[in-house]
């Protein structure tokens, strides 16, 4: 009996010492790959393992270690996409290709523009845009012209077809640069859950992939089909009102407002004589039209009430009252909160109670991913996690975005790498789509881009005042 208490009580005491530990020693969700030691001007965020740097004016890339893959040599360069990476030479002029990891040059850099690469195509162009005698063509991934420069304008390959725009009249071709449905109309979008916006004679319907009009251009304007549904403006122009139409046609929420966004989580944004609300799939409108709604995720709404900031669930049950000076979206259960304003302001994080998990004493915060947040104090970046431990010391003049669970950090104009320690379970990437929104002749498919005042899915607030916070305590 007197070994068996003696045994005990060295359990105890072990259990004693290691919970008396602070949280810091402990907590190992960061993992430090490189230290603060690269020496380059800037740097962006990881894709494809690779990352873009600057240094003395020229670009280069880095791999996940830290190693410079390809020296600082280049003009501008791009993010990688599906293994290639779009880089330029020269000043004025500049010319672009394409180089693989390895920095071997695989599309020669001859090319005005080149865009990222898509199904494993990519829109390159000759030319003068500011002229508009720029043309678009279409380069593979070993360098071959499958479609030489000649479209006014293109946008991206999606489900095998891609946009093009020629002498005014827009159609699709195939991943040969054939031609699959004719050039015959004043205006096309991408295709969207298996159909396309198109535009004839004034007036907008949609076809299917093969070029059948499912929905014969009938409306005055419409957007892109989202989660089943599709805004349609039925009435002269912008005396128009909105409504929502099926995949048949059929008119699903009646067309009586002023403007709408596209469908996202069950939820769209809805404005009639000046007064937003936010409505469902059956046109009922499920938040009080007094809030003004700023974002939505996982379930709550981020809504302003005069000038404060509180949250309403789907149910429309306002459940954390307007109090705050600024709130972000819910990210992994909890959202960023600030109280004090922009000058003085602090932040922290609450639960979808109100809780405030995590106190507000943080110049900065950015959203929780992976149960980890990088947060700023007197000026200072740091990591903590979900409880407000301390993942990383407060040793950094910067903390990037975490891409690929790879983020950059910055001390004394050095740079360093660090990732997360129990790997990246969230899919996050880059996804570009330029010429579908800047290049004149082809329909807008994304909806918030042309239609919507915000981004009711996608508002960040804290990464917003991130921003400002840099602009602020950098000069």
């Amino acid at each position: 009996m007197r070994n068996q208490k003696g045994f005990f009580a060295i359990i105890i005491c072990m259990v004693l010492i290691i919970t008396a530990l602070p949280a810091s020693a402990t907590n190992n969700a960061i993992t430090t790959i490189v230290k603060p030691i690269l020496d380059y001007d800037d740097t962006l965020g990881f894709s494809e393992g690779m990352a873009c740097v600057s240094k003395d004016g020229k670009y280069g890339f880095v791999d996940t270690a830290g190693k410079e893959v390809v020296s600082p040599q280049y003009d501008y360069a791009d993010f990688y996409s599906e293994g290639l990476a779009g880089v330029y030479v020269g000043d004025s002029e500049q010319k672009g290709g394409f180089i693989d990891k390895e920095g071997n040059v695989i599309v020669p850099l001859i090319y005005d523009y080149v865009d990222y690469f898509s199904e494993g195509l990519a829109a390159v162009a000759k030319g003068n845009y500011i002229d508009e005698d720029m043309k678009w063509g279409f380069v593979d991934k070993t360098g071959k012209e499958v479609v030489a420069p000649k479209y006014d304008n293109v946008t991206y390959f999606s489900d095998g077809l891609c946009a093009v725009t020629l002498n005014g009249k827009s159609g699709f071709i195939d991943g040969n640069g054939n031609e699959v449905i004719p050039l015959k109309y004043d205006r096309v979008g991408n295709f969207s859950e298996g159909l396309a916006v198109v535009k004839l004679k004034g007036k907008y319907g949609y076809i299917d992939k093969t070029g059948n009009e499912i929905i014969p251009p009938q409306f005055s304007y419409a957007y892109v089909f989202s989660e089943g549904l599709a805004a349609v403006r039925i009435g002269k122009d912008y005396d128009g009102k909105f409504g929502f139409i099926d995949k048949t046609g059929n008119l699903v929420v009646p067309a009586k407002y002023d403007f709408v966004s596209g469908f996202q989580d069950g939820y769209a944004i809805a404005s009639m004589n000046y007064e937003e609300s936010v409505i469902n799939k059956n046109g009922k409108a499920v938040i009080d039209p007094k809030y003004y709604v700023i974002g939505h995720n996982e379930g709550m709404f981020n809504v302003e009430l005069g000038g404060k900031c509180g949250f309403v669930n789907d149910q429309g049950k306002l459940v954390i009252y307007p109090k705050y000076n600024d709130a972000g979206n819910f990210s992994e259960g909890l959202a960023a909160v600030e109280l004090g304003g922009y000058e003085n302001g602090k932040w922290g994080f609450i639960d979808k109670t109100g809780k405030r998990v995590v106190p507000i004493k943080y110049d900065l915060v950015y959203d929780v991913e992976n149960s980890l947040a990088a947060v700023v104090n007197n000026a200072r970046f740091g990591i903590i996690d979900i409880s407000g431990n301390e993942a990383l010391p407060f040793d950094y003049d910067y903390i990037s975005d975490f891409n690929e669970g790879l983020a950059w950090t910055e001390s004394n104009g050095k740079w360093g790498i660090i990732k997360y320690s129990n790997g990246y379970n969230k899919t996050k990437s880059y996804k570009y789509y330029p010429n579908d929104f800047y290049l004149p002749g082809l329909y807008n498919s994304d909806v918030s881009r042309e239609n919507t005042k915000k981004d009711l899915f996608n508002y960040n607030s804290s990464l917003h005042n991130k921003s400002l916070y840099l602009q602020k305590i950098r000069g």
